[in-house]
């Protein structure tokens, strides 16, 4: 039991400083070339196939039907998909709750994903917080404060944009928009 709790403890210290390292070394250097949202998306899914089968019975991707392409560096994008998909899973208390995380066109043309969660949504008293480097509610459990913060970072490096509502008890949305005709998608 100790040699589990070592390595536990080991574990959690690796993800900290990986995030410490993410969230320091900004990537301003590295070039936007086109990448395929779905792909992004789909990707992000596929590596996470097993902490949502463990979260929920109830998950879902529904991506746009057309190729949506964007400026940007899929792995940054990526790590963004995970962190939000991540953060839903652990704002879930019950297996019958559902994630959804759909790529689309919005109003204005612009590329956006959504991930949406039934979990136990965002205190007013956090919302405003949430997006600050080492703020967590989730201390006690390894967490480190710095998934939003390095997913923000990121998405400005992007030109996109965080948009979050939840509602206490309810659930969670997070929704990321990329700046409309960027490929001419």
């Amino acid at each position: 039991q100790m040699l589990d709790r070592v390595l536990e403890s080991s574990g959690r210290i690796k993800r900290i400083v990986e995030d410490l390292k993410s969230f320091i070394h900004k990537q301003d250097d590295e070039a936007l070339i086109p990448v395929e949202l779905n792909q992004i998306v789909e990707s992000a899914c596929q590596l996470l196939e097993s902490s949502l089968q463990q979260a929920t019975e109830n998950f879902s991707c529904e991506l746009e039907q057309t190729p949506i392409l964007i400026s940007g560096n899929f792995q940054r994008l990526e790590q963004v998909v995970i962190n939000l998909l991540q953060n839903a899973c652990h704002a879930l208390t019950d297996k019958q709750q559902s994630i959804v995380v759909k790529t689309y066109l919005d109003d204005q043309n612009q590329p956006c994903v959504q991930v949406c969660d039934q979990g136990c949504g965002i205190p007013k008293s956090d919302r405003l917080k949430i997006t600050n480097p080492f703020y967590t509610t989730k201390r006690h459990e390894g967490g480190t404060g710095l998934g939003l913060a390095i997913s923000k970072r990121i998405l400005q490096e992007h030109s996109a944009t965080l948009d979050i509502d939840s509602i206490e008890g309810e659930g969670s949305s997070f929704t990321v928009c990329f700046p409309a005709g960027d490929l001419g998608s």
